[in-house]
């Protein structure tokens, strides 16, 4: 008959297992399993004497999935329990810098079109876990023009970092030439990253993508000119108060804000809003430091040559406008902030 260890008082009583070839069985009233020691008899080689199969889930044992065979090592356990491996996710990917006026709207780098000495400076990558990312992978981003160029191709040490973590890419060239002379004219940056599953496995990809967009800007001048020929000698001989990327060619119907300043309240210059003409402004309204809104679409009149638009060119695009002016000079105190309803 074999032994029989009995414990009558846990955490008062004390087992000690002298011979490797001794068996303790441990009951409890939902779950039983048998422990029996490895030839070598140390704490590491303890191992499952029969299939486990979790019926409470806990850290990476997840009940009803996770089934641990017989032969499983107790330290393997013990870890999935207490130490479970936690999957990186990217959370957000960021542009770090821009040129001026580029902007960064959400994830997306937005540049002017027609323009090729724009850069991207670097991405901030928010990840959660990023402790878990696995450096061989590393980090590779790439974006779907000349057949994927690379922007990032490094392997960090990623337990030595901490999020949000900058990437730079060393002010790589956004795309050039006839690429970006489309307003709304789009590319993929695609944002790869990789993971081992629970920390040993095989490897996982994790990916992101973000977009690099072109767009026509929409201007704001003041100018004492009162009939429009152009849009070149508009911007060259008045003076700027805003110039605008936020004006989505593929949005149906949106609104774009815009402070007024000391050249809009100039009474010797009118107030010239310079719209890309795939848009018409339905209402342009007025608040006063947040307080009443009033609408001033019938104090604007609209120059369209003869329904044309005024062609712009602008690097390698050729952009066309249509021009709103002001009725009256010095139109807009500097303390009014004008948000115009766009349609296409």
């Amino acid at each position: 008959m074999p032994n029989k260890i009995i414990i009558t008082q846990p955490i008062a009583n004390v087992v000690k297992i002298t011979e490797s070839n001794n068996t303790v069985t441990i009951s409890e009233n939902r779950l039983s399993l048998s422990v029996s020691a490895g030839s070598g008899g140390s704490a590491s080689s303890f191992e499952l004497g029969s299939d486990l199969i979790v019926t409470n889930s806990i850290g990476d044992a997840i009940a009803g999935v996770t089934t641990y065979s017989a032969g499983t090592n107790l330290e393997t356990i013990i870890q999935d329990l207490l130490a479970p491996f936690l999957e990186p996710v990217i959370a957000s990917v960021i542009p770090s810098s821009t040129n001026f006026p580029d902007i960064i709207e959400g994830e997306n780098y937005i540049v002017q079109t027609g323009l090729d000495n724009r850069y991207i400076a670097g991405f901030i990558y928010t990840i959660s876990n990023i402790g878990n990312l696995d450096s061989t992978a590393g980090l590779e981003v790439s974006y779907n023009y000349n057949l994927g160029t690379s922007l990032i191709d490094s392997t960090p040490n990623w337990s030595t970092i901490s999020s949000p973590y900058n990437a730079s890419t060393g002010n790589y060239i956004t795309p050039s030439g006839s690429a970006l002379n489309t307003n709304g004219q789009q590319y993929t940056v695609t944002h790869t990253l990789g993971y081992l599953t629970d920390g040993t496995g095989s490897l996982v990809a994790l990916t992101k993508q973000t977009k690099i967009i072109y767009r026509h800007p929409v201007y704001v001048y003041a100018n004492t000119s009162a009939t429009p020929t152009d849009v070149a000698s508009l911007i060259s001989t008045g003076n700027q108060v805003r110039t605008l990327l936020n004006a989505d060619p593929n949005s149906p119907s949106q609104t774009i804000t815009f402070s007024c300043n000391s050249n809009t309240a100039d009474t010797t210059k009118y107030t010239y809003l310079i719209i890309p003409s795939i848009f018409t402004a339905t209402e342009i309204a007025a608040t006063t430091s947040g307080l009443g809104v009033a609408d001033y679409t019938d104090s604007f009149v609209l120059y369209d040559n003869s329904g044309s638009g005024f062609n712009q060119t602008a690097g390698t695009a050729t952009r066309n406008y249509n021009v709103y002016r002001s009725l009256q000079t010095g139109a807009f105190d500097d303390d009014i902030d004008l948000t115009i309803t766009l349609t296409t």
